[in-house]
């Protein structure tokens, strides 16, 4: 994943109303999603992030990857589910 990542001493932590900005293995742009954020570090992408929220954004995603601080509640986007099944089942995961 393009991007470099720091320890801070802060803790960020929060729920956050996201939407997607691109398509990943999870995720179709402008999708929303509910999640939250718990963690010490700083990363700072390369590229346009993943997930944009009101006063923050995060991630990494790609046709094979879905990477984020933002951890999803699955519930509320019941599709996530069945699109990671259905992109592990691509051929073009199974290279």
């Amino acid at each position: 994943m393009p991007g470099r990542a720091r320890m801070t001493p802060r803790l960020t932590l929060g729920y956050r109303d996201a939407v997607a900005l691109r398509r990943s293995p999870l995720t179709e742009p402008g999708e929303r999603f509910r999640g939250h954020e718990f963690h010490r570090t700083a990363v700072e992408y390369a590229g346009e992030p993943l997930f944009r929220w009101e006063r923050g954004a995060d991630g990494f995603g790609d046709a094979l990857v879905t990477a984020s601080y933002l951890h999803l509640h699955w519930a509320g986007q019941p599709m996530t589910a069945q699109r990671l099944v259905s992109s592990s089942r691509s051929p073009s995961v199974l290279r």
